[in-house]
């Protein structure tokens, strides 16, 4: 008699948040948690934010790097850490190339959804593939995903596609700043109307363009 386990099936199912800086940093926090904390988290100087994700841990995050690779790293493996602490390297999860750094990143909890992953160089080149074609079962180290050509490596542009928060439907829903990048992004720069973003966006009064558009610009002039 041939017995198979669903392994997904063992899996403590809980809400929690996940994190991933750019320098390769990466932690899940339980939602509780997250919320209880009003403090940015702890990061190494110089160090900052490219992905925080409302997930569940039977989901999936993707980890694109500049070599045209992908991660695979399921939830449940990110390692369980305390939102005021440092999160743990990649480079301990899995091996990594020297020269290998993280340049984005995609929540993932159904690879079925017809969605396209575009990635694109920084010597022009474009590749757009399934959603579905990232899946594997087989995921110790990192994976191909573009093929690139000397001196040439993936590049990544965020703003218009940062996670904000997914109860946010219509332009004037009210939502939580607290679970949205572009609002830490807003935080990061230190913008003098962030006490304005914050009540406009609780009230529904901000949209979600019209503030990716402005961190946009806060962005140009603080760089």
């Amino acid at each position: 008699i041939e017995i198979k386990i669903d392994m997904e099936a063992m899996i403590p199912k809980e809400d929690v948040v996940v994190l991933i800086t750019k320098d390769g940093y990466v932690k899940r926090t339980s939602k509780r948690g997250y919320l209880a904390n009003t403090e940015d988290p702890l990061l190494k100087e110089n160090d900052y934010v490219i992905g925080l994700y409302e997930q569940n841990t039977l989901d999936t995050l993707l980890i694109f790097t500049n070599l045209g690779n992908y991660i695979y790293l399921p939830v449940h493996e990110i390692p369980d850490i305390k939102w005021k602490q440092l999160g743990k390297h990649l480079s301990n999860i899995i091996k990594l190339e020297e020269n290998e750094m993280v340049v984005d990143a995609i929540a993932v909890s159904d690879f079925s959804k017809k969605l396209d992953v575009v990635l694109t160089s920084k010597n022009g080149m474009i590749k757009k593939t399934s959603l579905e074609e990232f899946k594997v079962s087989r995921y110790s180290k990192p994976i191909s995903c573009m093929k690139l050509k000397d001196n040439d490596e993936v590049i990544a542009k965020k703003i218009m596609s940062a996670v904000t928060d997914k109860n946010k439907i219509k332009k004037d829903d009210p939502a939580n700043p607290n679970v949205c990048m572009v609002y830490y992004y807003h935080k990061i720069i230190n913008n003098d109307n962030l006490d304005t973003i914050c009540n406009e966006c609780k009230t529904g009064s901000r949209g979600c363009v019209q503030c990716k558009k402005e961190l946009i610009n806060n962005m140009t002039e603080f760089l």
